[in-house]
């Protein structure tokens, strides 16, 4: 009996126990996307700890598991980061899954292909584009600067639509151009200025020879390797994603300008120092304001109307907005991407503004199991407006004076003068624009008849039309009799290349694999232009349309084809994935070479052996990369126009028995057949490096570019009856270091710091010049700038040794022979004599070489993510770069002080000012050598960019069918420390400035 009664009640624990246990299990949902772009991510594994009971998520990233509050949730998937999770109270947990650090699985693209990072060779660095989608900017190039070591970007323009200059590694030739080539999803094209920043997936840039070898003649300037979107197999599922911003820009002058009253002391000073002589000591008097001043000045003195003309240079507050729309998807055998893009960016200039539509189209297909094949087309419109004159006009007009009449119209001479013509009228009465039309078409047929191998056949087209007008009314003040003036420039450029690529892997049973890449390829190139102008227009009611009413016009056209017909062998061997090995071999033969030699063959290889792999480093567990790199190769260029080799014929108008005919003589340049490529020789040794857990991460790379046979022309004697012919003559060299960190200084589930920093260093030199002496001696050749064992990147003039002071006036009569110096003037330095020593003798001995190359270049950058919330910066530092500033010493620029122009504020001399880094106001002369003061040091240190950003959590926004909204602000260019004194510090004093902006943005994914 007492048996029965512990049975029953033993079943009636295990009965309430087991319903207690049922009650506490619960079922906890969620979705999880990629932290990168937002989307949802299927198939990741969602296991209990400890357990083999788990789920995967479906299509759309969703699951349903069933859990109790004390276990753990793991989530995990190839390419991103575990993370665990405890239950809890859970019931939704939504998660994104950042990406593993892993950088030796990083895939780059390396022309022709791509590979793992583990497997690089040559130079190659990978470029994020998730900060450049945030830019306002259309600047692809500008967008760059920072990120790569040993890549230079200056600014060209600012304007909207500008663009910037890429100088990778030094300037290796004299006459051809420096910048890189640019590969957009694997084809060549002149430009990059179209594409759209949101369309791009990835950047790489190729900078050693073995790297930029397969593209030969093309990639003497190293190689901008870019790929856009494309779709991927998401199981049928659809991913949208929108992204937009708005930006306030303003422009945030380096110095300030002379007030009214600071500038009618400058001309009483330019008029005080014409009496300035030894018998009153350089002093002079001060002479009346009506000696000095107009009645009309003297009234607006009298009255205070003074104009502040910079503040009616530039607008303020002025708006950009940027939008972005795509859509991409796919299955296992056709994947399509499209995107549409809008860009719209007022000036800061009045009349100045940019407008840019693009579109994008790519489709992918899957035949069968041997067959690919895909298209893509590309299209931008966009049509910029440019300011009509440099804002120097402004900073440079005297503040004395009327700027409406009685009836508030502009009044056109507003000094009174009749001559001083007021720059707002010129918004009035001219217009400078810019339209242009571009399209992108490339298809591909790849077929893979048995494993391994794969040929490819690509077909692209680049097609360009733009149209440069100018207007100028008939009440523009600069046009003749008020006949009015106009012009269209209508250039066409076309582009095509056919490309058959075979391809071959395989791995071998010792451990060892391979692949070998076969190509032919055939460019042509063709640009046609034709320029309308005319004056005496009929009318100027339809602006630039009133061309068709003109009664004098003339017309020119050019049209110029260029071909380069290209065969390229690589193979890359890898022996146990501890010893890399890679040789190129490129023949180019490009129409611009004369007949003699039009080919040439380029050679590249290189080496690389993964010591990490090796036994006496396995057990060092805190090394997980340790990479040795050495290369070698030769790279051509071209350097030269189309026909530069030929010779050539220009128009020749004459009169033969009274009428007029036209015929042709030949140019002035002999041509030359025996035209080779330069040719640039590159050593690079390299080392990569991934400590820590892959924590630590870096590169360091250590060249010498030797360039040789420059593309030069030379003056011949007139005798033979040309003045100039191309030679292969000379030999610059450039070396350097480049030093790349990057560190995940904490990185889990909740926050990650991450820090990175890149440092460049070139040297540039001339080692063979172009001219030679009697005895086949390098000698310079001080016309062109260029010295033997110098930059070839130099000014070349006097080196200012401070202001003369009145204490020491003796030694310029005595000491430096100087006679005509006076206190106030600008003292030069002695350098050197005819014999290489000071001779006291201001000559042209003294004449320095200056060099405009920066010394170094670093970039630091910071992020930290925490919660949703991620906060980033950038700093950009340039040292030791040289500029000349005209506004130092340029009577337009207003740098002479002679009280008539108004211009920069400087510290200038006076007897009772003793200033040294200025001179004294003169109204009749101009103080000798003061363009030696042009020079000034332009480096900087600049807080390129700061964001703050926020992503909602994702179950805020689940039930909205978004998978990410992300919003930011952002400052770019928020402030620069610099001593340069203008708008910009790399861009030329009067030009478009640079602009600070405020932007803010979101980014969305559905």
């Amino acid at each position: 009996m007492k048996l029965n009664n512990i049975r029953v009640l033993f079943l009636l624990f295990l009965s309430f126990g087991g319903q207690l246990l049922y009650a506490q299990i619960s079922t906890i949902k969620g979705t999880v996307t990629s932290d990168e772009d937002g989307s949802t991510i299927p198939g990741v594994n969602v296991v209990i700890k400890g357990t083999t009971h788990g789920v995967t998520t479906d299509i759309d990233g969703k699951y349903a598991i069933q859990a109790s509050p004390s276990d753990f949730l793991v989530f995990s998937f190839v390419g991103y980061q575990q993370v665990e999770k405890k239950v809890g109270n859970l019931a939704f947990f939504n998660l994104s899954l950042k990406p593993e650090v892993k950088a030796l699985d990083e895939v780059v693209v390396v022309g022709y292909g791509s590979k793992k990072k583990s497997d690089l060779i040559g130079s190659v660095n990978s470029v994020r584009t998730d900060k450049m989608v945030a830019k306002a900017s259309t600047d692809l190039q500008g967008m760059l600067k920072g990120v790569v070591a040993g890549l230079l970007v200056t600014t060209g323009s600012s304007r909207p639509g500008g663009s910037s200059s890429l100088l990778l590694r030094g300037t290796n030739s004299l006459l051809g151009g420096t910048g890189p080539l640019y590969v957009v999803d694997g084809i060549p094209v002149n430009s990059i200025d179209d594409i759209n920043a949101n369309d791009i997936e990835t950047i790489s840039v190729l900078k050693d020879a073995s790297a930029q070898g397969i593209y030969g003649a093309r990639a003497s300037n190293g190689v901008i390797l870019i790929t856009t979107h494309r779709g991927s197999d998401t199981k049928g599922k659809i991913n949208i994603s929108y992204n937009t911003l708005i930006s306030i820009q303003n422009v945030k002058p380096n110095f300030e300008v002379y007030s009214p009253e600071e500038y009618m002391q400058v001309r009483r000073e330019a008029y005080r120092a014409n009496y300035a002589t030894a018998a009153n000591g350089y002093t002079g008097d001060y002479k009346p304001d009506s000696l000095i001043f107009t009645p009309f000045e003297l009234e607006s003195i009298k009255n205070k109307n003074y104009v502040n003309w910079m503040d009616l240079a530039f607008k303020k507050n002025v708006p950009l907005v940027k939008h972005d729309i795509s859509i991409s998807g796919g299955n296992e055998k056709t994947k399509y991407a499209a995107s549409l893009g809008y860009y719209n960016q007022d000036g800061v200039r009045y009349s100045s503004d940019y407008k840019r539509y693009t579109g994008k189209l790519a489709l992918d297909q899957k035949v069968n199991k041997w067959l690919n094949t895909g298209i893509s087309a590309y299209y931008a419109n966009s049509l910029q407006h440019q300011e009509t004159n440099s804002w120097v006009d402004f900073i440079t007009f005297s503040p004395i004076a009327k700027l409406y009449d009685d009836n508030g119209d502009l009044i056109q001479y507003p000094l009174g003068d009749m001559k001083s013509i007021n720059p707002l009228i010129w918004e009035n009465t001219r217009s400078y624009a810019v339209t242009s039309n571009r399209g992108m078409y490339i298809g591909y047929l790849e077929i893979s008849p048995i494993k391994g191998l794969k040929f490819k056949t690509t077909a692209s087209m680049d097609l360009t039309s733009k149209e440069y007008d100018t207007f100028l009314s008939k009440q523009d003040p600069s046009s003749v009799l008020g006949k009015g003036y106009a012009s269209a420039l209508f250039l066409d450029q076309r582009s095509y290349l056919l490309e058959n690529m075979l391809t071959y892997e395989a791995k071998l049973n010792n451990g060892h694999r391979f692949d070998v890449t076969l190509l032919q390829s055939a460019d042509k190139r063709q640009t046609t232009s034709t320029t309308t102008s005319a004056t005496s227009l009929g009318n100027d009611f339809f602006g630039i349309n009133s061309l068709g009413s003109a009664l004098e016009s003339t017309t020119a056209r050019d049209k110029e084809k260029h071909y380069i017909l290209s065969f390229m062998g690589r193979i890359n061997y890898v022996i146990n994935e501890k010893y890399l090995l890679n040789f190129t071999l490129r023949s180019d033969g490009s129409s611009v070479f004369g007949a003699n030699n039009k080919w040439s063959y380029f050679p590249s290889g290189a080496i690389a052996w993964n010591m990490h792999k090796e036994n006496f480093l396995k057990s060092v567990k805190w090394i997980n990369e340790s990479k040795l790199r050495l290369s070698y190769g030769q790279i051509g260029n071209e350097a030269i126009s189309p026909y530069g080799s030929l010779s050539t014929a220009v128009n020749m108008f004459y009169v033969s028995n009274g009428t007029p005919i036209a015929g042709y003589l030949p140019s002035t340049t002999l041509p030359n057949p025996n035209l080779r490529w330069e040719t640039s020789t590159t050593y690079n040794i390299g080392y990569d490096f991934s400590l820590f857990n892959q924590k630590l991460n870096g590169s360091i790379d250590v060249y010498k570019r030797i360039t040789t046979d420059l593309l030069t022309k030379r003056t011949i004697p007139a005798s033979l009856g040309y003045t100039n012919m191309y030679f292969n003559l000379g030999e610059i060299q450039n070396k350097g270091v480049e030093i790349t960190l990057n560190s995940y200084i904490v990185s889990n589930d909740k926050f990650t710091w991450q820090v990175g920093a890149n440092f460049t260093l070139n040297r540039n030199k001339l080692t063979k010049g172009v001219l030679q002496d009697s005895a086949g001696r390098y000698i310079d050749d001080v016309a062109n700038k260029w010295f033997i064992g110098k930059s070839v990147n130099v000014y070349y003039d006097y080196q200012s040794d401070g202001i003369w002071q009145t204490s020491d006036i003796l030694d310029s009569l005595n000491k430096y022979s100087m006679p005509k110096a006076r206190p106030g003037d600008v003292r030069i330095r002695d350098v050197s004599g005819p014999n290489g020593v000071p001779d006291s003798t201001i000559t042209v001995d003294d004449k320095v070489i200056i060099n405009k190359d920066p010394k170094w270049i670093a970039s630091f950058s910071t992020s930290l993510a925490y919660q949703g919330f991620e906060l980033s910066a950038d700093v950009y530092i340039l040292r030791g770069v040289t500029k000349s500033n005209p506004f130092m010493s340029d009577f337009n620029d207003g740098g002479t002080l002679q009280g008539t122009l108004n211009g920069i504020k400087r510290d200038y001399w006076t007897p009772e000012n003793a200033s040294t880094s200025c001179f004294r106001p003169n109204e009749t002369s101009v103080s000798p050598y003061i363009a030696s003061l042009n020079y000034q040091d332009a480096s900087y240190i600049r807080l390129s960019n700061i964001t703050l950003a926020y992503s909602l959590p994702q179950n805020w926004i689940s039930s909205l069918k978004i998978s990410r909204f992300k919003m930011y602000v952002r400052a770019d260019n928020l402030f620069t420390i610099t001593k340069f004194m203008s708008m910009s510090t790399e861009t030329n004093p009067d030009s478009y400035p640079e602009t600070v902006n405020y932007i803010f943005g979101i980014n969305m994914n559905f």
